[in-house]
């Protein structure tokens, strides 16, 4: 065998163990994903349920799933990285850009985790953002519970048939009361 041969080869072989590293690292990124997900579909559930402190809990599960899932994002940076190298292409190299350049058996595998990720990246966009909503509606309910306390109990608060708030002398006025 030739030297250029064996550089060849050695290429090669580094070129695979990275991929299946990098393959490995992505799966786990996608796990990391489906159990961050799952924590913010319960710590919505809690936000529902009004248990302050479930809802302080899962907040800080949810936390914690952020703090792990980063870590491994970084990891799969790192791994994309040193694959760059061993490609001759600069850095941080996107999924979408590996998945040409490798053989088909891997490029389909980091395809299909590549789409994953995405439709899961969406669904934890989505579950954010219900979960702010709710919490954002909780803390105007509140907010709107304290300033009929501050008023006072003396007045008589009514409701139309709409919902609408009224005073009691306007809802007796409109035959409601």
């Amino acid at each position: 065998m030739t030297i250029e041969n064996e550089k060849t080869a050695d290429n090669n072989y580094e070129m695979e163990k990275l991929i299946n590293e990098l393959t490995s690292v992505v799966e786990q990124e996608v796990e990391a994903f489906r159990i961050l997900l799952d924590g913010l579909l319960e710590h919505q559930t809690t936000i529902v349920r009004g248990d302050t402190e479930s809802v302080s809990k899962s907040l800080h599960k949810v936390e914690k799933l952020v703090k792990e899932t980063r870590k491994i994002k970084d990891e799969v940076r790192g791994k994309k990285n040193d694959l760059a190298k061993v490609l001759n292409v600069d850095g941080n190299i996107p999924i979408e850009q590996i998945v040409p350049m490798v053989e088909e058996r891997y490029a389909e595998r980091l395809n299909e985790l590549r789409n994953m990720l995405n439709a899961l990246s969406g669904k934890i966009s989505e579950a954010n953002s219900r979960n702010l909503y709710l919490l954002n509606h909780s803390l105007r309910f509140v907010d709107n519970c304290i300033k009929m306390l501050a008023q006072g109990g003396d007045q008589q608060v009514s409701y139309s048939k709409r919902g609408i708030m009224a005073s009691r002398e306007a809802s007796l006025y409109n035959g409601i009361g």
